[in-house]
């Protein structure tokens, strides 16, 4: 009778060993935070024989320029956003594009990241695109009043300057 057990058994092992390479460990972003980014997500591949993600990770940036990762936000094709991004901050948000072929376990990723210092008041509507091997991020920063919007400049990682130390 203890045969009979190790099918299924065998199976279930086959199985949970088939979805582990899609498991991460990346930290999943907590969006505690007052909602005030609203992100709008379309992708199109351009082949059915191609599937497209995108997804940001979040980073503090301390005086010195040192990031410190919160977490990452998945986001869904055809879908909205929303998520509370720390005020008066500096923050780092580097937004992942993956394309992977059909029956490949080749994955190719085009990353697009960018400086931002959200300010109370106002809210980030983001519309984050990919079709046919194009990917664009939009951020435009309005404010809640509905009177004032302009279009967030994307800011390398590399244009942070880190605050100079007080003399005493």
């Amino acid at each position: 009778m203890s045969g009979t057990n190790s099918v299924p058994s065998l199976l279930k092992l086959l199985v949970i060993l088939a979805l582990l390479p899609g498991c991460s460990n990346v930290k999943t972003y907590s969006n505690t935070l007052p909602k005030n980014m609203h992100i709008t997500t379309k992708l199109d591949s351009g082949s059915v024989m191609m599937s497209t993600n995108a997804e940001f990770d979040i980073h503090l940036i301390n005086a010195r320029c040192e990031t410190d990762y919160r977490g990452r936000v998945y986001l869904d094709d055809g879908q909205s956003t929303e998520v509370g991004i720390p005020v008066g901050e500096q923050i780092w948000l580097d937004f992942i594009f993956a394309s992977k072929q059909f029956l490949s376990s080749n994955i190719s990723a085009v990353r697009y990241d960018t400086l931002l210092t959200p300010r109370a008041g106002h809210d980030y509507r983001t519309e984050v695109t990919y079709k046919s091997g194009i990917y664009n991020v939009i951020i435009q920063e309005t404010s809640r009043d509905g009177r004032t919007m302009n279009t967030v400049k994307r800011r390398p990682l590399s244009g942070c300057k880190p605050a100079m130390a007080k003399k005493e």
